[in-house]
């Protein structure tokens, strides 16, 4: 495989470093207006030096200026002499907000960056067939991009994707609503995602039962809440096939169940239905699609989760188990009380208010 390098200097009118000897030479600058005497420079190269140490120095922590952001640290100058697919940088900021990425010297090999933010793909060809989108730049040799005041002189991870390869993703839920809750349960592990938050099911209260948001990477077959952020769900697989399994109250199936199957599974069997829970057990005409979960009350817990750090908790209502069908679900407009977070709430049928009486749902 082709040996490529990623090389990052910060230059100034009044200071210069010694590089090491490099061939086949591409070079991006990252400049930032305003301050045309300092940038960072990525130097993809076919190959170093013999000997060359890629640990160059470290800044001070109150040095100004623009500098290569890397694994943890801010560099004067970094580089590796290895091929790296998908290889995050990012740059510590100056004063400004207004950067440029500037090309030169590109021939032979084309090169992918990605700019995460911005969500936007750059393909270098040669140093004046730069494309953003698949669309020809303007210049031609230049990409723009900004950043929000409250990142200056500050360090962002990752911004930057060098020889970027798009994950492939596999399709697995279509035609969701955005905001709304629904279930899946999907064979293999999942590694990355798109389109929806993930939860799990294991407490409840009085008339709601608890969601806790979990973070990737999935469990292969273990079962779990979703709320859609895009009409359609898309996952990168990892791993081979699994048996459905059971995590908390949610009951995973990789198959279709009728009526008769959902009524075999319990007396106390909920399905999620319009962002509510459902009891389906002893009724009919119910199904549930294969890939998807069921809920078992006897499996909930009575008691308000502890979210972890940086974990949402929500509360969703639950049909009362006396009830004898699904249309008598909102028949009671009883107020409820429930803590979420720490912080109590009043459920009123389908809404939900604060302490002070301000509805927040």
């Amino acid at each position: 495989m082709k040996k490529i390098a990623f090389l990052a200097s910060l230059l100034c009118a009044t200071f210069a470093m010694a590089t090491p000897t490099i061939t086949g030479m591409s070079q991006i600058d990252l400049s930032t207006s305003g301050q045309t005497d300092k940038y960072v420079r990525f130097v993809l190269a076919d190959e170093f030096s013999d000997g060359f140490d890629n640990t160059w120095d470290t800044p001070a922590p109150n040095e100004s200026g623009i500098y290569v952001y890397y694994a943890g640290e801010r560099y004067i100058g970094w580089a590796s002499n290895q091929y790296t697919a998908n290889l995050p940088l990012g740059f510590y900021t100056g004063e400004n907000t207004s950067y440029a990425l500037k090309f030169s010297n590109f021939s032979g090999t084309a090169y992918t960056i990605y700019d995460r933010v911005a969500d936007k793909t750059i393909s270098v060809a040669s140093s004046t067939n730069i494309q953003i989108n698949g669309v020809d730049a303007d210049p031609a040799n230049q990409y723009t991009f900004t950043i929000d005041e409250s990142l200056k002189n500050s360090q962002i991870n990752d911004r930057f994707i060098i020889n970027y390869v798009a994950p492939t993703c596999t399709t697995v839920r279509t035609g969701m609503v955005v905001d709304n809750y629904y279930t899946i349960c999907l064979p293999k592990a999942v590694t990355a995602a798109n389109g929806a938050s993930f939860w799990n099911m294991s407490n409840r209260g009085d008339g709601v039962a608890y969601l806790e948001e979990v973070v990737l990477p999935l469990v292969a077959g273990r079962p779990y809440i979703i709320q859609a952020e895009d009409v359609e769900l898309c996952v990168e697989y990892s791993g081979d096939d699994v048996a459905a399994g059971t995590y908390g109250a949610l009951h995973g199936t990789l198959v279709a169940m009728d009526q008769a199957a959902l009524d075999a599974a319990g007396s106390d069997i909920y399905l999620l239905k319009n962002n509510e829970l459902r009891l389906v057990s002893g009724q009919t005409d119910n199904s549930l699609a294969a890939n998807r979960a069921y809920i078992k009350y006897g499996d909930l817990v009575y008691s308000t989760p502890s979210p972890a750090p940086g974990r949402r908790v929500r509360a969703i209502p639950m049909q009362d188990q006396s009830t004898t069908g699904v249309e008598n679900l909102n028949a009671a407009e009883a107020p409820v009380k429930t803590v979420i977070d720490g912080k109590m709430y009043i459920l009123r049928g389908e809404h939900m208010f604060d302490a002070t009486g301000r509805m927040v749902k």
